[in-house]
C-alpha cells in the first residue's frame, strides 16, 4: 500500500540534507554514460536549495509492507547453507531453521 503523502513528507524531511539532495539529483535506476553527471547535478541542486527547505519530489514516496514471512539465507560451500525463516502468526513471529 502506498503511504499517504503526509507520511512520505515526514520521512523525507527526517533524512539528512545530502540524501534529500540526492533524491532530486539521481536518475534512479536508469544508467548514465559519464561518471560526473550525478556529482554535477548534485552540486546544481545544492545551489538551488541552499537557502530553502528541500521539498519532497512528487515521484519520491514510500510503501507500507506487512511481511508474513522473511527468510535469511547464508550460502556456504557444499550446499551447507544456513536458512532461517520467520513466519508471522497473528501477533508474534515464529522462527525455524530450514534444510539447505
Amino acid at each position: 500500500m502506498r503511504l499517504p503523502e503526509d507520511d512520505s513528507d515526514r520521512y523525507f524531511d527526517s533524512r539528512p540534507w545530502e540524501n534529500r539532495l540526492g533524491a532530486w539529483s539521481s536518475p534512479g535506476a536508469r544508467s548514465y554514460l559519464t561518471g560526473n553527471n550525478f556529482e554535477q547535478k548534485l552540486t546544481e541542486t545544492g545551489k538551488k536549495f541552499s537557502e530553502s527547505r528541500i521539498p519532497r519530489p512528487s515521484y519520491w514516496g514510500g510503501f507500507l509492507l506487512i511481511p508474513q514471512m522473511i527468510e535469511f539465507w547464508q550460502g556456504r560451500e557444499g550446499r551447507l547453507h544456513n536458512r532461517i525463516v520467520f513466519k508471522r502468526t497473528h501477533r508474534t513471529w515464529q522462527q525455524a531453521r530450514l534444510a539447505p
